[in-house]
């Protein structure tokens, strides 16, 4: 599917045994989203794998950008 606007809330798991955190989508481009967490968050690193979610629906996934 195409990936969310700006302006959607989602959450985002970066950890497989972390919680997922609250998120908004700032930008879109090219295939590619760029995400602010609600709330700042440890251990997330580039080359990280990160699932964006809106409740149950996973709507992608991809790698933490340097």
């Amino acid at each position: 599917g195409d990936a969310p606007p700006p302006g959607t809330s989602v959450l985002v798991q970066s950890s497989a045994h972390g919680q997922p955190v609250a998120a908004e989508v700032v930008a879109e481009a090219a295939g590619s989203v760029e995400i602010r967490l609600a709330t700042q968050q440890r251990r997330v690193a580039p080359g990280q794998s990160v699932v964006l979610y809106e409740g149950d629906e996973v709507l992608g996934g991809g790698i933490v950008a340097p």
